[in-house]
């Protein structure tokens, strides 16, 4: 007999009345086809050992008390037969499960029958017991005259208590609990099956694929809710971050309700709605390719990963900022990691250790600088979080190890003698990795260069040549030579001597019609992350006032709704060149789409879509509004600022949009954009901010 029975037939012998197999499985959380199997196996035992079996009656349910001869009988073959816990730790799960699973008060003896263990080792245990619920945030009280119980918030009660399932699934079946066979505790497979079809439809809601650990996450943690909620033990308040209801998250929790509702016969609570939403929030994408459907904090968190890949870069002193496919990476994993974190809802690394052992280096520079994380959003990132933050970091510096490469060739031009040039190689040799092809005269410069691809002529003397980069340093090389040397080294990267080596190759063998087009092509399949749309012009991070001016501002307009200050603010970008006229419509489809998350503070607005919607080139507007405008939002409404916002991508224009932010964050500044009654008005604020 497994443990389980052994527990039911012990709780129905205290118990003279009939109950239902219902109430039973809601008695011990588990499924009502787990509890069918159990009576089975208890009918077995009793069969085995000549004793009367259960009493079943049609619309009552299940009855057994038999007389106190047959009780001791029973309890003195339990206590001959072996049994799954046999460790303290095993004995400490069961108690609690028996703890958390009672909504009343519970006597030691009650324990010690329960365990069949003495009223002294169920004392002694309690202090771990206690010990261990203070770690959920829980309380075991003791009441005279009635007993013990557990006492503390609904929300941490399921934590405990999937925690306690994890944990003796993992010492029954000696491996790492999984959420289907902890599902199977308290749900049947049909109800599993729901489930899983629930989730999937919040995906296809979402337009994400969430990530399969995260998927089973969020199944477990439903079903727990559903169960619970079936017997009426529901969350006393929403216990999320401020925000959830405005997530898209939240909104496809609300059309899954009546789904839940209708298939498994209960009124799921808003409480419990908002507790799914918090779940999905929380989940893994499976790729990054799903980054334009994250859009709460969407701008803001952008500027928070360019800050940290800033830091990070300085720490271990290596290029970082170009590798998109970091910062992709990162912006959609913080995300939902920021909301486990501030949802209480922890997440083991598995690789926790394999990271501390083998890339110590970059786990301390990710420790030291995910601090400014933890500033900006008021968190604190446990070592298991921060590692997986580290496996990126990790990755992008494997990537540059992995990126095709071929070492720079050079020549050294040198007029005083064998051994200047001599002392110079070994400096260039020591310092930089580079292929030198020798030293030689000025006079033999261009001789050799017709003769070899040189890509790169280091010298002492002043030099002209043409077609090749040239360098004039001195022959004891200065910490400026230095400096100047590791620059153009690293303009004259792998991917582009690639590049020129192949367009030498080939063209001696056929007719390039278009060199450039051609040169461009191959630069992009050697080096993807070159191929980022380029700004007609600008520098890589333009500030704000490159960006902003008098015919991109409009004040004190007269707008009486949400979609038509939308609408203004992405007409002024089109006015100016900035995007196609499928943009605007883009913009305000998005607002309909994903909801008010816009609203990115008190009063102020923030319009925008994706990239792929006729964006020519970056840019912001700015509308002030004569009268403030309801834009659906629950906390910063009404709108008073609505900035209209285009970009080329997620990197380009983090500089301005930060300088943006800076303004919008000072309530002097507000209040004068607001006041302001020309255009000009508003640049002026705005130029005071960059002197």
């Amino acid at each position: 007999m497994n443990n389980r029975a052994r527990d039911l037939i012990l709780f129905l012998m205290e118990n003279d009345r009939f109950f239902t197999v219902k109430q039973l499985s809601e008695q011990f959380s588990v499924s009502q086809r787990t509890m069918y199997n159990d009576l089975i196996e208890i009918d077995e035992f009793l069969m085995k050992h000549d004793l009367a079996s259960l009493t079943r009656q049609k619309g009552k349910g299940v009855f057994f008390y038999p007389k106190q001869s047959t009780k001791n009988k029973i309890k003195m073959l339990l206590d001959q037969a072996e049994f799954s816990f046999h460790t303290p730790e095993e004995r400490k799960y069961r108690m609690l499960h028996f703890f958390l699973i009672r909504n009343n008060y519970v006597t030691i003896d009650q324990v010690s029958n329960f365990l069949k263990v003495s009223r002294n080792t169920v004392i002694n245990d309690l202090k771990q017991i206690k010990d261990w619920l203070t770690s959920f945030n829980l309380s075991l009280i003791s009441y005279p005259y009635k007993g013990l119980k557990i006492e503390g918030t609904e929300l941490a009660i399921r934590k405990a208590l999937l925690a306690v399932y994890r944990e003796e699934q993992r010492h029954l079946l000696d491996i790492p609990s999984s959420e289907s066979i902890i599902l199977s505790e308290f749900l049947s497979e049909a109800d599993i099956n729901m489930l899983a079809l629930i989730v999937s439809e919040a995906e296809h809601e979402l337009q994400t694929i969430i990530a399969d650990n995260s998927y089973f996450r969020v199944m477990l943690h439903l079903g727990m809710a559903i169960a619970r909620v079936k017997q009426r033990r529901t969350l006393e308040k929403m216990p999320f971050i401020t925000g959830i209801q405005e997530t898209r998250e939240y909104q496809a929790a609300c059309k899954l309700k009546e789904k839940i509702d209708s298939y498994f016969n209960i009124d799921f609570p808003e409480n419990e709605i908002g507790y799914f939403a918090a779940q999905l929030v929380s989940s893994s994408l499976q790729n990054t390719n799903q980054l334009g459907n994250i859009n709460d904090q969407w701008l803001p968190l952008q500027m928070i990963t360019r800050a940290f890949i800033q830091a990070v870069e300085k720490e271990l002193n290596v290029p970082l900022m170009n590798d998109a496919q970091l910062f992709n990476g990162l912006l959609a994993h913080l995300r939902p990691a920021i909301y486990r974190i501030k949802n209480g809802t922890t997440i083991d690394n598995p690789v926790l250790d394999q990271i501390r052992d083998n890339y110590t280096l970059v786990h301390c520079a990710v420790m030291k600088t995910i601090t400014i994380i933890e500033a900006e959003l008021d968190i604190i990132f446990n070592e298991d979080e921060t590692a997986f933050v580290t496996m990126y970091v990790t990755a992008a510096l494997e990537r540059q190890k992995k990126q095709s490469r071929r070492t720079p060739v050079a020549i050294i031009v040198c007029n005083t003698g064998t051994s200047t040039s001599q002392m110079l190689m070994t400096q260039l040799k020591k310092w930089f990795r580079i292929r030198l092809i020798g030293a030689f005269p000025a006079r033999q410069a261009n001789e050799i260069i017709s003769r070899q691809p040189i890509d790169l002529v280091i010298t002492t003397v002043p030099l002209e040549l043409d077609d090749v980069e040239i360098i004039t340093v001195n022959p004891v090389l200065s910490q400026e030579d230095l400096q100047n040397l590791t620059m153009v080294l690293e303009r004259l990267d792998g991917p582009q001597l690639l590049v020129q080596d192949i367009m030498k190759l080939i063209e001696p063998y056929c007719t390039i019609h278009d060199p450039t087009a051609l040169r461009n092509r191959l630069k992009e399949y050697f080096h993807p992350e070159d191929a980022m749309p380029k700004i007609n012009e600008r520098r890589a991070n333009p500030v704000l006032i490159e960006l902003l001016n008098e015919n991109l501002i409009e004040v004190k307009a007269d707008i009486q709704d949400r979609d038509t200050a939308v609408k203004r603010s992405g007409e002024l970008l089109l006015k100016n060149g900035l995007i196609e006229s499928e943009y605007v419509d883009a913009m305000v489809d998005n607002v309909h789409k994903n909801g008010n998350y816009i609203v990115i503070a008190p009063g102020i607005a923030m319009p925008h879509a994706r990239p792929e919607y006729g964006v020519k080139d970056i840019g912001f507007s700015i509308v002030t509004l004569k009268e403030p405008i309801e834009f659906g939002h629950r906390l910063n409404d009404p709108v008073r600022i609505v900035i209209g916002f285009c970009a080329v991508d997620h990197q380009t224009h983090l500089t301005a949009l930060s300088e943006l932010v800076d303004i919008l964050n000072q309530e002097e500044k507000i209040k004068a954009i607001l006041e302001a009654t020309t255009s000009k008005e508003v640049m002026n604020i705005i130029k005071e901010e960059e002197k």
